[in-house]
């Protein structure tokens, strides 16, 4: 399989138990570094979290059991897709707990800093979609590429993003084109972010 990684970690249970305080939530934070030893290419190698860090993104994703009907599914299929993922410079790391537990279907998003900037979790009978993951990612990579931008619901590469301003009058007009409900949300948001920062 072109899958990179196959992780079992024994200790990964606190990471997606949360182990970390909640009393920040995990997006905006930077991913707690792990080691562990990973199956790669039939071989076993030790894979560190942050030696990816400054040098790729990483999809870590979570399945609940090894020899279940949901989880062979998306490993496959994130397998069948890993190259597009390592053209936008990602690795992959698969991690299954099967020999201590069951966790959820959870998968993050990490970018080059360390930092995660995305997070779902399923409940067990859930699989994900790696279209949405390839998705998301493209996203954040825009706008990190794109500071002054923003992408709207369902937003793919080549798509107009947006660009937030402050009047809710000029973002009707300038994105007219857009599903009015994602204008509304916006606007709506933008107008919450003023109302709560004191201002007119």
């Amino acid at each position: 399989m072109r899958f990179r990684f196959q992780l079992r970690l024994r200790f990964c249970i606190e990471f997606i138990g949360f182990k970390l305080t909640f009393e920040l939530p995990l997006v905006g934070n930077v991913a707690p570094d792990f080691e562990a030893e990973a199956v790669f290419d039939q071989e076993f190698v030790q894979v560190k979290l942050s030696d990816y860090f400054k040098k790729k993104y990483v999809i870590l994703f979570f399945y609940p059991l090894d020899f279940t009907f949901v989880c062979p599914t998306e490993i496959t299929a994130f397998s069948d897709r890993h190259g597009e993922f390592e053209k936008l410079n990602t690795e992959i790391l698969g991690v299954s707990v099967d020999s201590v537990g069951i966790a959820l279907r959870g998968l993050f998003i990490i970018d080059k800093e360390g930092v995660i900037q995305h997070s779902a979790i399923n409940n067990l009978a859930i699989g994900r979609s790696v279209d949405e993951t390839l998705r998301t990612l493209q996203a954040l990579q825009f706008v990190q590429e794109n500071p002054d931008e923003v992408c709207p619901t369902g937003w793919k590469p080549g798509e107009k993003s947006m660009k937030p301003l402050s009047s809710a009058r000029s973002t009707l007009l300038q994105y007219k084109q857009l599903p009015v409900t994602d204008v509304i949300r916006f606007v709506r948001k933008e107008l919450l972010c003023n109302l709560h920062l004191g201002l007119k």
